[in-house]
């Protein structure tokens, strides 16, 4: 709705009409809807226009995504046994070596489990004593060293 003008004769004398009385009601209210129509129209452009660039960045991402999953496939069982391979040299000394491999030379029925398998190394107390000793060695020479001038 557009804004009503004034009637010819209204002047600068306060803004009333004619009669001496107060601009009519119907033509509050139509200003009213005409500025809050133009409000809406505005939020209503914006809105759209968000919604558009959120279409926007979506579709992008779905063709990243895409565009990733097809690099993959490429890769392919060459890519896995690459991983594969990657993964097994992280982790540590390989199955069937070290204490496994000396039980089984020493033929004993009653060997120990590997370290591997119980998932914890455990140390004899005489190994945790050297060691002990030997730190204690270390520190004696530091404060040797920083009490000396």
């Amino acid at each position: 709705m557009a804004k009503t003008s004034k009637p010819a004769g209204a002047g600068a004398g306060g803004g009333n009409d004619e009669a001496g009385s107060a601009a009519p009601p119907n033509d509050v209210l139509g200003d009213f809807a005409a500025d809050l129509g133009k409000f809406l129209g505005g939020v209503q452009t914006r809105a759209s226009s968000w919604l558009q660039q959120r279409k926007d960045i979506a579709d992008q991402l779905t063709q990243i995504r895409d565009t990733a999953n097809q690099y993959l496939q490429q890769l392919g069982a060459e890519g896995s046994h690459l991983v594969e391979r990657f993964e097994k040299a992280r982790r540590g000394r390989p199955p069937g070596s070290g204490a496994a491999k000396s039980a089984a030379a020493a033929g004993s029925a009653e060997a120990p489990a590997p370290a591997a398998a119980t998932g914890k190394r455990t140390m004899s107390a005489e190994a945790r004593e050297r060691i002990a000793e030997a730190q204690r060695k270390r520190w004696a020479k530091l404060r040797r060293k920083s009490s000396k001038p």
